[in-house]
């Protein structure tokens, strides 16, 4: 539900500049209201500095989170919203497919039917576009 009034309200926003130039505002606020929950619930935890934890740091913020958040928003905005959030959808495909190959992680039945399941959306989704733009030629 809420993934469909995000795609609804990227789509109807009137923008007054790029998705780029506003990540940092909307990482700013998120990091303020977030911050006291991660002290709530981590708080007594210490942070333990090392080079794989600024790996994480630097890999998470500009390019797993600013990134793709650029990306998701710029694409949003271009494409049709059934296709967006269909689309979307192949991150998790990738991922698990990745997670079995280099991992060696199962695929449980219910992981296999929920990829099924977006891989036949997807497939839905390739075919109706396909006569669509055949009947409109």
């Amino acid at each position: 539900m809420l993934w469909a009034i995000l795609i609804t309200q990227i789509r109807s926003h009137r923008w007054h500049g790029t998705p780029l130039s506003l990540a940092p505002w909307q990482f700013a606020v998120a990091t303020l209201a977030l911050l006291p929950v991660a002290f709530y619930l981590e708080g007594d935890q210490p942070i333990k500095w090392s080079t794989e934890l600024w790996a994480v740091i630097l890999y998470n913020g500009p390019i797993a989170t600013g990134f793709c958040t650029w990306a998701i928003v710029t694409v949003t905005r271009a494409l049709p919203a059934l296709t967006t959030s269909l689309g979307t959808l192949g991150v998790p495909v990738t991922g698990v497919i990745a997670s079995a190959i280099v991992l060696n992680e199962p695929i449980t039945g219910s992981n296999l039917g929920g990829l099924l399941l977006i891989v036949g959306g997807l497939g839905v989704l390739a075919i109706s576009e396909r006569l669509n733009r055949s009947k409109t030629d």
